[in-house]
């Protein structure tokens, strides 16, 4: 029996499958992925070869399909990309049937699992290279070339719910990073052993290092943190933790001790450590509801990742299986000029890199923090062709919904910041913050 469904038109829009994913679609690849291979390792197991334009190299993907998969099924699959760790010798998406006994904690799951290459030390990130860009792009390979690919080639769902992220060390820093990236493609994200906070010490020296594993230069992947800073934040989950909001978020660490033996410590397994601790202090001050598994004695090693994969995988799977729900609150900050989030889509005139904000959103408003001029369109959330009262910083205006049910807004931010922030002479934090209301 072929495992692989035909695939073909990748270039083709990839529309949202219910209403609670509305306005939630992936973005369209700009140029797709070239299968080049594809071998079938079992009756679950299919590993492919592929060419990846934002790499531009060839790379592996592994794909375990569930028991008695069926691609005509009326249903479609949960898919959940698992995000393996650094140093690994081009195997990383290898790792979790080969070293962590996935295809027996799986067995009875009705998910598939998509394992994509990540680099020995890619981060997870489209490299810097000193201001010249990519390649390699590892973020553009896993969210505009791998994701489509995946939801044409296989009977997968498209709804965020059904989307599921879960990652190990450097992995663990992807899977939490694209999670706050792009919470409306994603519904849960679980970190093992993360490396989720570049602030600390060790996570500087250790993040700062990736770029050599994959023959690059110390700073390749998001530039010096001297002068940086603001790069090395926009992609650090710790900074990015009030986009966690939406997400069912898992952290799970042990603290690098083994029972018996006191003067042990596996130094990076507490580093990891701490920044897990902080990240989950971190939403605990935000107020979002996760989950930390502080499990004490452990090492950064693949038996305490299997006994995570044990715990954590049948929890993903029955949270898919619950009916998805429409996301109507969410707060988001970024460093992009321009931006999509549940529909919402943001556009900054600046001179200077920084944090904008869009906070607070619902049906009766927001909060934009940044500087510039900014546009922001609202999703389809309020009926068609209808007036509402929008008042934008205290100024109350009449504005009427497009026929899609969608508001235009011009906000005025200030005079732009004409430092990057936390460059030196670069004032701390927002310049400015804009109340937007709407009522009928």
């Amino acid at each position: 029996m072929a495992l692989v469904a035909a695939c073909s038109d990748l270039e083709a829009e990839f529309l949202p499958a219910d209403e609670a994913s509305a306005d939630l679609r992936l973005p369209t690849p700009s140029r797709a992925l070239v299968v080049l291979e594809s071998q079938e390792l079992s009756e679950r197991l299919i590993d492919f070869r592929v060419l990846s334009p934002a790499l531009a190299a060839e790379v592996r993907v592994r794909v375990l399909l569930p028991k008695e998969y069926d691609p005509q099924r009326r249903d479609p699959y949960p898919v959940s990309y698992l995000l393996h760790g650094c140093c690994s010798d081009g195997r990383g998406y290898a790792s979790w049937t080969d070293e962590m006994n996935l295809l027996a904690i799986s067995d009875l799951l009705d998910v598939v699992y998509v394992m994509p290459e990540g680099g020995n030390g890619g981060l997870y990130s489209d490299w810097q290279n000193a201001g010249l860009g990519g390649p390699p792009r590892w973020e553009t390979h896993h969210i505009r070339e791998l994701l489509p690919w995946v939801e044409r080639q296989f009977h997968v769902r498209r709804d965020r719910a059904g989307r599921m992220l879960l990652g190990i060390s450097m992995g663990g820093h992807g899977a939490l990073a694209y999670a706050a990236k792009y919470p409306h493609y994603f519904g849960s994200a679980a970190a093992l052993s993360p490396a989720i906070d570049s602030n600390t010490l060790l996570g500087r020296l250790v993040l700062d290092d990736g770029a050599l594993l994959d023959g690059g230069v110390e700073s390749d992947v998001w530039g010096p943190r001297s002068s940086e800073e603001l790069r090395w934040r926009g992609h650090n989950p710790f900074d990015l933790a009030e986009n966690l909001g939406t997400v069912d978020v898992v952290i799970r660490s042990g603290n690098g001790r083994q029972p018996g033996r006191l003067l042990f410590l596996d130094v990076l397994e507490a580093a990891v450590h701490e920044m897990s601790v902080n990240v989950h202090r971190e939403l605990n001050r935000l107020g979002i509801a996760h989950q930390f598994d502080d499990y004490g004695f452990g090492t950064h090693t693949p038996d305490f990742w299997e006994e995570g994969l044990a715990r954590i995988l049948p929890q993903q799977a029955s949270a898919a299986a619950l009916p998805p729900m429409p996301v109507r609150h969410f707060s988001h900050r970024v460093i992009d000029e321009e931006f999509d989030v549940f529909g919402w889509s943001v556009a900054v005139q600046r001179d200077a890199k920084e944090f904008v904000r869009l906070g607070n959103v619902s049906e009766q408003g927001f909060t934009l923090s940044g500087s510039g001029q900014a546009t922001v369109t609202s999703a389809t959330w309020f009926d068609s062709d209808s007036p509402y009262t929008v008042t934008v910083d205290g100024r109350p205006e009449t504005m009427v919904s497009d026929g899609a049910g969608r508001l235009h807004f011009n906000v005025d931010l200030g005079p732009p910041r004409t430092v990057q922030e936390y460059r030196f002479g670069a004032p701390p934090g927002f310049l400015r913050s804009v109340d937007v209301q709407i009522t009928r």
